[in-house]
């Protein structure tokens, strides 16, 4: 059994039997970074009532180490003319429970992002169109799969490079539909800055009693909700 199984299984352990309460404020459940039995997670992403993409992540373990790929296509279209256009690639590599390194390429409208970040306990390395950046600490990124980042107070921007502080508020539990069925969650807000778009961030994840990712969703710039409903 992989150091991912054995959080997943502590995560329901500490959790015991009073798993949810039905008041946000309540105790809930303590989580963990949580791995699919398969591997894989896929959202499909909808806006106004419209899909308008995929949001996928593939994770490989190996030993006590392990690889999440992720893969965002967005593409929103106005009087059949494509108005936005959105991609996002990221290879994380984790060890022992810690990110060690991140690479990610991305577009948005034709502009380009090319990261790279090596991570110690000391210290994080970021490089982004070239220009370096140096952040004294550890971080967890926003791919939001990793559970622990409601315990965080400043995250690793995965497109920008930038460590943003957050502010990250449970909202209780709350059962959703994922993958075709009813399935018991936690949902937590996520509010932050984001310089580089000098846009307010307003986010809602939910997690499963396991800390697997069930639902994403958050408000675009235009006022719109983005929701990530589970598929897979």
């Amino acid at each position: 059994m992989s150091i991912w199984h054995k959080n997943l299984f502590a995560a329901a352990a500490v959790a015991g039997v009073v798993l949810f309460d039905s008041h946000a404020g309540a105790s809930l459940p303590s989580l963990s970074a949580a791995v699919p039995e398969d591997g894989k997670i896929k959202f499909d992403v909808y806006r106004k009532g419209d899909r308008i993409g995929t949001h996928k992540l593939t994770f490989t373990e190996y030993g006590d180490n392990l690889q999440v790929d992720v893969e965002v296509k967005f593409k929103v279209k106005f009087l059949f003319v494509t108005v936005y256009r959105y991609k996002h690639q990221a290879t994380e590599v984790w060890s022992d429970g810690r990110l060690v390194s991140l690479a990610s390429e991305t577009i948005q409208n034709g502009k380009e992002w090319s990261l790279q970040a090596v991570c110690n306990e000391s210290e994080t390395v970021v490089e982004v169109n070239s220009e370096q950046k140096v952040f004294e600490g550890s971080f967890l990124p926003t791919s939001y799969w990793n559970a622990q980042i409601v315990e965080q107070s400043t995250l690793l921007n995965t497109q920008f490079g930038s460590a943003i502080d957050v502010n990250i508020t449970a909202q209780g539990s709350d059962r959703i539909a994922a993958m075709g069925q009813e399935i018991d969650t936690v949902r937590y807000n996520i509010s932050a800055f984001v310089e580089e778009t000098g846009q307010p961030v307003d986010a809602d994840v939910w997690y499963d009693e396991r800390g697997e990712l069930m639902k994403l969703q958050f408000v675009a710039k235009d006022g719109s909700v983005v929701e990530y409903r589970r598929v897979s």
